[in-house]
């Protein structure tokens, strides 16, 4: 049985590369998406650019979650890196299976993939948001020091008012919040502690480097391999490969640690981002305005004064509020409902309503943990992103999504043996015309009316 071709016959391989126009790339982009990994091969790999673009950061209930890193485990290489318990062990093996056929001869030994070493694991998600912050903070003190001199951020109430009332710093795009800041294409899957990358010097945004890598004589051993342990890869960056939870052959390196579905996964092993993200804010803003004020412990305040005929005006130097205190805790909850209101809708009339509606709906909670709770439900309306859509023969041209590791003719092709082999294959398959197929892959099942949704599409 001759294995699937990753880039339909009869295609040219995409020309993107980073130094080209972005209009030249976005053309060819568009067909790097529809010919690679298509048909046979679409359920080996999960498109973190169009389909899933949170997948790992969001669990069954659309919570925004971050994994637990008393979790986390070395992976098997020459450096130190780092992934999910049951992530490292499946990775590992995967690897040794790889080096294991390698050394019986099944792979060639000239080629790029002639080695298995991870060159990236886990990304410590608070690291990245410091470094977010400090740009922030960077456009905050660029924005006041180009203002009058005379400006009037005089405490931190004043300085609170600015950013977000008179300025609208922040906002759809630009988020404050660390919950918001998980959602933006900063922070990628490797966040979430799912994700191993084998290769650091290939760029996912040059589409040459995924040609190269594709091609190479190994690689469709690599993609059959890494569905064997429970692992996609990621269509727009073929050197990483990102764990399933629902994955059938996953599940016996998820219960090694009394984690017994995804459900439990992501309950136990993940913490719900909106849980400390109130006093994380309130901690953001406040070095925020420390970091303003220290340096600047003045400002000038001018008044007009004189005749009409003889105008004067007058300047007066104050000494600027350096503590952080006078703002109440009903005024700091306040703020931090405009920030995630603007950062949903960048809408500042249309946010302060919806402060004032807020608080009508929970004048009857008694505690902020209650009114928390409340917020995170009623901004939740991301797509399922994180979990697979129940599978659909319509939603798949060429095919139907599985879960299971490769079917048994592919294990015997590839000499791979296990547990593998015993893949249900689907009791019937639907075929679309090449149009149909197109259409439906670039617009979903429902053609070009389909307006695909939900705001966690970053």
């Amino acid at each position: 049985m001759p294995l699937p071709n990753i880039r339909k016959r009869g295609t040219l391989p995409s020309l993107a590369n980073n130094p080209l126009d972005s209009s030249l790339n976005y053309v060819f982009r568009q067909g790097y998406h529809l010919d690679y990994f298509s048909g046979e091969l679409r359920p080996y790999v999960v498109d973190l650019w169009y389909e899933k673009p949170l997948f790992g950061r969001v669990d069954e209930k659309q919570n925004i979650v971050t994994p637990n890193k008393a979790l986390l485990r070395p992976l098997r290489g020459a450096t130190t890196h780092y992934a999910l318990n049951f992530v490292a062990d499946a990775f590992n093996d995967m690897k040794e299976n790889f080096l294991d056929a390698l050394a019986r001869g099944r792979l060639s030994s000239d080629s790029y993939l002639s080695s298995f070493e991870p060159t990236r694991g886990w990304v410590d998600l608070d690291g990245l948001y410091v470094v977010y912050l400090k740009e922030a903070y960077k456009n905050i003190a660029r924005d006041l020091n180009r203002r009058s001199k005379y400006t009037t951020i005089y405490n931190f109430d004043s300085f609170l008012e600015h950013i977000f009332l008179k300025r609208n710093i922040f906002g759809y795009g630009r988020p404050l919040t660390r919950i918001n800041f998980i959602t933006t294409d900063r922070v990628s899957v490797n966040c979430s502690g799912l994700a191993v990358e084998i290769d650091s010097s290939l760029k996912k945004s040059d589409d040459l480097d995924k040609e190269f890598f594709t091609t190479d004589a190994n690689y469709k051993f690599v993609l059959f391999n890494a569905r064997k342990f429970g692992f996609y890869v990621d269509k727009n960056c073929p050197w990483r490969f990102i764990a399933n939870p629902r994955s059938t052959v996953m599940k016996p390196y998820m219960k090694k640690y009394n984690f017994g579905d995804y459900i439990d996964l992501f309950r136990d092993g993940y913490t719900r981002a909106y849980l400390k993200d109130y006093s994380m804010f309130k901690d953001v803003v406040r070095s925020f305005y420390t970091s303003y004020a220290k340096p600047n412990p003045t400002f000038d305040f001018a008044t007009e004064c004189g005749t009409v005929d003889n105008p004067k005006s007058r300047v007066y130097r104050f000494k600027r509020d350096v503590i952080t205190s006078g703002v109440s805790e009903e005024q700091m909850f306040d703020y931090y409902l405009l920030s995630r209101f603007l950062e949903d809708n960048n809408d500042l009339p249309g946010s302060l309503k919806r402060v004032k509606d807020f608080h009508k709906h929970t004048k009857r909670m008694k505690t902020v943990t209650e009114k928390l709770a409340f917020l995170n439900e009623q901004l939740n309306k991301h797509v399922d992103l994180y979990t697979l859509r129940q599978p659909r023969l319509e939603d798949w041209p060429g095919g139907v999504l599985e879960e299971e590791g490769p079917s048994a003719q592919e294990a015997d092709v590839m000499g791979l043996q296990g547990s593998a082999a015993t893949a249900q294959q689907p009791e019937e398959q639907v075929t679309l015309s090449q149009e149909e197929a197109i259409m439906r892959e670039l617009y979903g099942p429902g053609g070009r009316d389909y307006s695909g949704g939900g705001s966690g599409g970053y």
